[in-house]
């Protein structure tokens, strides 16, 4: 006789998972900067040198001179002359009333004597330098730099935004047993 098998067929239950990754995302504005200079301003003020040379004293040495200097020189020998005269006239005049005592060819060999060249060395003046020297200022002001960014008191945070993950379970499949004979 046959013995009765048994035969037992199971299917075990399968659980499934549904899982979520978290995530995260991070934004940061961006920075907006203005940059705004204003010029240095740079000054500079200058007074020329003065620098004079007068060379007349030099020239009116060495017999070159101007109209008015020439007119009183002129003017100046020219009394010289006539007062030199006057007194050789006067003096003259008195020798010509003693002319017992004089005799005449000595009056005029004296005259004579008298018109003798002198010859002068002397030291002839250079010309006349002055100098002036000029002055300089400088002034400075330097410019000033300006710096702006998107909003002056704000400060730029990133945002940030977060999603939790999750992890869902669920029956896949559920279990059996079949027993047949």
């Amino acid at each position: 006789m046959i013995s009765p098998q048994i035969k037992i067929e199971q299917q075990f239950s399968k659980l499934g998972l549904n899982v979520k990754e978290p995530q995260i995302s991070i934004k940061k504005k961006i920075n907006i900067f203005k940059l705004r200079k204003e010029k240095a301003n740079l000054k500079i003020n200058q007074k020329k040198d003065k620098l004079e040379v007068d060379n007349y004293p030099a020239e009116y040495d060495l017999g070159y001179r101007n109209y008015k200097d020439f007119a009183k020189d002129v003017v100046a020998k020219g009394e010289q002359a006539a007062l030199q005269a006057t007194r050789n006239y006067a003096q003259n005049g008195d020798q010509y009333t003693q002319f017992k005592k004089f005799d005449v060819v000595d009056i005029v060999k004296q005259d004579l004597q008298k018109n003798k060249r002198e010859i002068n060395i002397k030291f002839k003046r250079g010309p006349k330098v002055s100098y002036k020297a000029g002055d300089v200022s400088i002034k400075y002001k330097p410019g000033k730099v300006y710096l702006q960014t998107r909003l002056d008191n704000e400060v730029n945070k990133p945002e940030i935004k977060m999603q939790y993950g999750s992890v869902k379970s669920y029956l896949r499949q559920r279990n059996s047993i079949n027993i047949s004979v």
